[in-house]
């Protein structure tokens, strides 16, 4: 799988920083602020796909319950 480009970014800073304690502080910090990013993001789809869920389960019982089947 390819690298996203924050993930190369990263790859970069650490191949061409010092590595001090202060870099990889820093490179910690956001490093864990990607994660909770991708985490954000990861829930978000999840919550859209529940809504989906919800919406076609609404749709289908109302083709159910008016007998709109019958008419296609």
């Amino acid at each position: 799988m390819e690298r996203s480009v924050p993930d190369r970014r990263l790859e970069h800073l650490r191949n061409t920083l010092e590595h001090g304690p202060e870099v990889e502080a820093a490179l910690a910090v956001v490093t864990d602020l990607l994660d909770l990013e991708r985490d954000a993001a990861f829930d978000y789809l999840c919550e859209l796909a529940d809504l989906a869920d919800v919406a076609i389960n609404e749709v289908a019982d109302e083709i159910t319950a008016t007998g709109a089947v019958a008419r296609f």
